[in-house]
């Protein structure tokens, strides 16, 4: 909440804080961060869940596919949520170094 992307598009509603999403790993890129599904549960990211209108999901999908990243639908509890993680392969030709991106807490 408040990071920059939240305001750039439009009002939002968050729906649950503090989401923990295992089998993903955070990686800081430098002005921000992307997930990557690594598949190990030990792995996690901590996140929230935001409510955004079609058309806003729309710019945002067209952001992140535009930036290499995928879409994934997960489910928490009765609520399906989108994430938008970055393929191992494509990290590693963004990023060399990518092994000493890792964000251990999950948290951004």
């Amino acid at each position: 909440e408040g990071k920059y992307n939240i305001g750039r598009f439009g009002p939002t509603k968050v729906i649950q804080k503090d989401v923990k999403i295992n089998g993903f790993s955070l990686y800081n890129l430098g002005p921000y961060p992307c997930i990557v599904e690594t598949g190990n549960p030990e792995n996690f990211v901590i996140g929230e869940i935001h409510e955004v209108s079609e058309g806003n999901y729309s710019s945002i999908a067209r952001m992140e596919f535009g930036a290499g990243y995928y879409d994934k639908e997960l489910k928490f509890n009765e609520i399906t949520a989108t994430v938008f993680p970055m393929k191992i392969n494509d990290l590693k030709l963004y990023v060399q170094d990518y092994k000493n991106r890792v964000v251990e807490n999950g948290i951004w």
